[in-house]
């Protein structure tokens, strides 16, 4: 996996753990989204969360819109956890 697999993955993770925080589904978020200018589908929203498709900039602030966040909030955290999982999976992490 490429680091820019791993970055994508990780903003995945953290769109549907954003989404579940809040108690909303794929398709209301997509609904949500498209009512902001940005017309996605659920199914979008399904590849992104799984890593098979990245976000563009424009996603990333309007999916931190509708989820009433920063732009910085949304990225609070997949820094960590990237490197994390990058090091768990090297074995550099083991003791």
């Amino acid at each position: 996996m490429t680091t820019i697999d791993r970055a994508e993955s990780a903003m995945g993770h953290r769109v549907r753990a954003l989404r579940d925080e809040r108690g909303i589904g794929q398709a209301d978020l997509a609904a949500a989204l498209t009512a902001l200018g940005l017309p996605t589908s659920a199914r979008v929203l399904c590849d992104v969360e799984k890593g098979r498709r990245g976000l563009r900039a424009i996603e990333v602030v309007t999916i931190a819109r509708a989820l009433n966040i920063t732009i910085a909030a949304f990225f609070d955290g997949i820094d960590r956890s990237s490197a994390r999982a990058s090091r768990d999976r090297s074995g550099a992490g083991a003791r």
